[in-house]
């Protein structure tokens, strides 16, 4: 959907037929980029001792994008302190779609595991055609 002004004309009629008196309608309203619904993280709390075992934090979310043109995805991950762990740009997932999946594998932007503790996640989408974003937030907890 695209934001603007439609006209909006409604017909109504009864069981038998009859029509009512109608008018034509202007609608205005727009449309904003945002994460529709929750975005999940899972498993959570992550375990680093599992992670030989192929354990990641998996995020699942689906984003609204007006004019369907597309975004550009960033999950960036912190630490307790607001130190910046982790980051990488998606721009391949498909928009609109409620099983988009981005994966972190426990490591920093070095490859080396992570410590065990809370990290604060952020998946940021920006439209590409209007440079406008959104963001959601959460916690992700790692044991040993």
């Amino acid at each position: 959907s695209q934001s603007g002004e439609y006209n909006l004309d409604v017909r109504v009629t009864d069981r038998a037929g009859n029509a009512g008196i109608y008018d034509a309608v202007t609608v205005n309203f727009s449309v904003s980029l945002i994460f529709k619904g929750p975005t999940y993280v899972w498993p959570n709390p992550l375990s680093l001792s599992r992670r030989s075992n192929g354990e990641i934090a998996n995020f699942s979310f689906e984003v609204n994008v007006p004019g369907g043109e597309g975004a550009r995805i960033v999950l960036s991950i912190y630490d307790f302190a607001g130190d910046l762990v982790y980051e990488k740009e998606y721009s391949d997932l498909g928009i609109g779609r409620s099983d988009n999946k981005v994966r972190w594998d426990l490591t920093n932007q070095s490859g080396t595991d992570v410590a065990r503790g809370i990290y604060i996640f952020r998946l940021e989408a920006e439209d590409v055609v209007t440079s406008n974003y959104t963001n959601a937030v959460g916690k992700i907890v790692v044991v040993e």
